[in-house]
């Protein structure tokens, strides 16, 4: 479908692969690094001093990972559906990874003390958070 002429469309791509169609057919070994990243995420998000904004952004990402995990494992691959004619065609969870790794790693970059760059406080106690 053609929502705008020439720039948009909806259209139904199932990719097997990961980002932008990379590693077509490797399907058990992305559900194995999926299954590893989700909690991985969770880990960051509750072990460490982390500030809302990165939070933020780790939630935004989880949610992404999560969508594109149950569309895995129901329908074989993810079903992409927006098409710029341009650029590979994506999902919103798509959108959602992308928009939480840049967030997050903008935060850890431009925001975070050089002792702090990876989540927090190097010997965070669990459960704490900076409010």
């Amino acid at each position: 479908m053609e929502l705008i002429p020439g720039q948009l469309w909806f259209t139904t791509h199932y990719n097997t692969g990961m980002l932008w169609g990379m590693g077509q057919g490797y399907r058990l070994p992305i559900l194995a690094l999926t299954s590893l990243i989700i909690p991985a995420l969770i880990a960051i998000a509750y072990s460490c001093k982390v500030p809302r904004a990165p939070l933020w952004a780790l939630g935004v990402l989880l949610g992404g990972a999560l969508g594109n995990l149950y569309d895995r494992m129901l329908f074989e691959g993810v079903r992409d559906f927006v098409d710029l004619g341009w650029w590979p065609v994506f999902n919103i969870a798509d959108v959602e990874i992308v928009i939480g790794v840049f967030v997050y790693a903008g935060w850890n970059i431009l925001s975070a003390p050089a002792a702090e760059k990876v989540c927090g406080e190097p010997a965070c106690a669990a459960g704490e958070r900076d409010e």
